[in-house]
C-alpha cells in the first residue's frame, strides 16, 4: 500500500520541531502565552544605513500554524532564551512555500 507523503507533512514538522527546535514564548495581544519549541535561524545579516553600512544579528523564525490562533503582527511579542533579556515583535510575516508555517523576522522592542 503507497504511502501519501503529503498527508505525513506536517507530522514531520512537528516532530522536527519537538526534537531539534529552539524553545521561544509568543504572546498574541490579550492571549495567553504559548510556549513552544520552533526552527530558529540565528545569523547575521547586513544593515544599511544610508551613508553607512554594518553587520547585525538577526533570528528567523519557522512556526507552525497550528500553534498560533492567527497571524502574526503588531502586539504580538516573542522571547527567546538563547537571547535573554530582550522582547522581539515579529516582523516581515509571510507563509512558507508549504503554506502551513509562519516565517517570520525578529524586531528588538526597546525598553522591552
Amino acid at each position: 500500500m503507497p504511502v501519501d507523503l503529503e498527508s505525513l507533512t506536517s507530522t514531520l514538522f512537528s516532530k522536527c520541531d519537538e526534537k531539534l527546535g529552539d524553545t521561544v514564548t509568543i504572546t498574541p495581544p490579550a492571549a495567553a502565552p504559548i510556549t513552544t519549541k520552533v526552527h530558529a535561524a540565528h545569523r547575521d545579516r547586513r544593515a544599511d544605513f544610508g551613508l553607512s553600512a554594518g553587520t547585525v544579528q538577526d533570528a528567523m523564525l519557522d512556526v507552525s500554524k497550528s500553534l498560533l490562533p492567527g497571524k502574526p503582527g503588531v502586539g504580538w511579542t516573542v522571547t527567546v532564551p538563547l537571547i535573554p533579556g530582550k522582547t522581539f515583535e515579529p516582523r516581515d510575516v509571510q507563509s512558507d512555500d508549504s503554506g502551513r508555517r509562519w516565517e517570520f523576522g525578529l524586531k528588538e522592542l526597546k525598553g522591552g
